[in-house]
């Protein structure tokens, strides 16, 4: 049995075209750049409060795209989503077996 099977490893997805990259770099662009523009502040003028807070605050941005990762590829692509739909149905139907 060759390693691909037994670990179930699927074919990779084809190379994205340009519309499909598109929304992960939007949404990377929407959460770094807030902490970019917050942190060229904060060494200009560290010295300010309000400064301080967006630079903290912008940071969640950048954990929030983390998490906002896997749900653009959800999206995108047609492969991925049935992927985790059956993947899904499966814990689903295991948890109803066990109970």
């Amino acid at each position: 049995m060759k390693a691909c099977e037994r670990f179930k490893i699927f074919k990779p997805c084809k190379l994205p075209g340009r519309e499909k990259r598109s929304a992960s770099y939007i949404v990377s662009l929407v959460c770094f750049t807030p902490n970019l523009i917050t942190g060229i502040l904060l060494v200009v003028d560290s010295s300010r409060l309000p400064t301080l807070v967006a630079y903290n605050s912008s940071s969640f941005l950048i954990l929030l795209n983390s998490s906002l990762n896997p749900l653009v590829y959800c999206w995108r692509y047609r492969e991925i989503r049935n992927i985790v739909k059956n993947t899904v149905k499966k814990m689903f139907l295991n948890n109803q077996e066990a109970h």
